[in-house]
């Protein structure tokens, strides 16, 4: 099967021409060609169509093979120029190869042209190879440019004796490198800013000669003495399966560091307040004990640790239970806290009274109760001290009362029963106004001794049958 070629002659004999053409037809060629014979015919011709070789005469009138290849080398197209012709001196056919032709063949031997033009063809196909390959690297490396220079990492690649292969913009920056240093190009140099930045620079250099030729992965931290860290990791650089240097990346966590630095001392803080609170404070799922502070711990008489799982419901009394089982269901239904009193029973059996307060948190699309209790025993007995001693000032106060109203009748029998039924008419009107207990209870004390003035008057004054003068 002939093999299709694509030829385009510069030649003014069509004569000639064609005994070109046969010539490569007779040697396995498929030919289409095209003749030309000036330079317009020539620029429209490269236009029309890719061609696999030239063949020009270096003769043409007005034209010639140094125009015709001065032409194709401007059009930027790489295709193999062979000059054929019937006399070529040997000067010329020198400068003819030193402006670039790739062959020459004599019209009377034109049996030499089939295999120029095959290996021409050839050495064509080679140079298209490694243009594609060379695009193909430089697209590569302009992504990996791309990608380098656009990551938050500094990046930075040395060979197995250190020598710094590349390093991205963001790796200068991070580590402050001035471009002086950069533009020196100075290895050593560079490496003795870096270790001078160091906290720990024996250590960076431990590392870093452990790594060398090593198929590990690494990652550490790095302290700067103006108190930056960096993160930095380290993997093996291959080709193939050799391993040829280290890839270094870092990345500056100096503000993730502050901030974990800083909650961590909060949480401490805070750990601290909780389990130094006066205060019993717990956190619960459920109604069991997740966690409980030392203050509650001991008001249960529990020791370290020996809340933990404790069902809430164990310690409390069965009696209160209820009310403490109505609160917990207030905040499942949503409420945003409760607040109730219950008798809690200690490890030792003893029975104390609680203050408690809950509110509920979700963390982690979970609910567990957070809340604060308070022994109020001793509140609860004073309070019920003081209820009885107000009672029996109460009780006292009204007995003064009664004998007050005593007195006063028996010091006018006239108008005996006078007091209570202004107190009691008194308290009615009080009612109807809508008075409180206390005000209706101030109303009848007032009512019994609106007339207690009574007592100091003379008997005789108080018992005269007629107006007194």
């Amino acid at each position: 099967m002939n093999t299709p070629l694509s030829v385009l002659i510069v030649e003014d004999s069509a004569s000639d021409a064609a005994l070109v053409v046969r010539q490569l037809q007779k040697d396995g060629f498929e030919v289409v060609h095209k003749r030309v014979e000036n330079e317009g015919q020539m620029r429209s011709a490269l236009g029309e169509r890719a061609w696999d070789v030239v063949l020009s005469d270096f003769n043409v009138p007005g034209f010639g093979a140094l125009p015709a290849l001065k032409l194709l080398h401007e059009s930027k197209l790489d295709i193999p120029f062979i000059v054929v012709s019937g006399i070529v001196g040997e000067e010329a056919a020198v400068e003819m190869m030193k402006a670039g032709a790739h062959d020459y063949v004599m019209k009377d031997h034109l049996r030499r042209l089939a295999p120029a033009v095959t290996r021409e063809l050839g050495d064509a196909r080679e140079r298209l190879a490694r243009r594609q390959a060379q695009d193909t690297l430089q697209q590569s490396e302009t992504q990996l440019n791309g990608i380098l220079e656009s990551t938050a990492e500094g990046i930075l690649a040395v060979d197995l004796k250190g020598k710094i292969i590349r390093a991205n913009k963001r790796f200068a920056g991070m580590w402050r490198i001035p471009q002086a240093l950069l533009d020196k190009r100075d290895d050593e140099a560079l490496l003795e800013f870096v270790l001078g930045q160091l906290v720990d620079a024996p250590a960076f250099m431990n590392k870093v000669h452990a790594l060398y030729a090593s198929d590990a992965e690494a990652v550490d931290t790095l302290a700067f003495k103006d108190g930056r860290v960096f993160e930095r990791s380290s993997s093996p650089m291959k080709l193939g399966d050799s391993i040829i240097g280290r890839v270094w990346a870092f990345r500056d966590i100096t503000g993730r560091m502050q901030q974990a630095q800083a909650l961590e001392e909060s949480e401490k803080r805070f750990r601290s307040l909780i389990e130094q609170s006066l205060t019993g404070i717990y956190i619960s799922r459920d109604g069991v004990f997740q966690y409980a502070n030392p203050r509650l711990e001991q008001l249960l008489g529990y020791g370290p640790g020996e809340l933990i799982g404790v069902q809430a419901d164990e310690i409390v009394l069965a009696e209160d239970l209820p009310v403490m089982q109505a609160e917990r269901e207030k905040l499942r239904a949503g409420a945003a806290s409760s607040a109730y009193e219950v008798r809690a029973r200690r490890r030792d059996g003893r029975v104390i009274e609680l203050g408690v307060q809950g509110r509920v948190y979700k963390t982690n699309g979970t609910s567990v109760t957070i809340g604060m209790a308070q022994d109020i025993t001793e509140k609860k007995r004073a309070e019920e001290e003081i209820g009885r001693y107000v009672a029996q000032l109460k009780a006292a106060f009204l007995s003064t009362v009664e004998v007050a109203t005593s007195l006063s009748e028996m010091r006018d029998p006239y108008t005996a029963g006078h007091e209570r039924r202004v107190a009691e008419i008194a308290v009615a009107l009080g009612a109807e106004l809508g008075f409180d207990e206390r005000r209706l209870e101030g109303l009848r004390v007032a009512g019994h001794l609106h007339d207690v003035g009574k007592i100091t008057i003379p008997a005789e004054i108080l018992s005269c049958p007629s107006p007194a003068n």
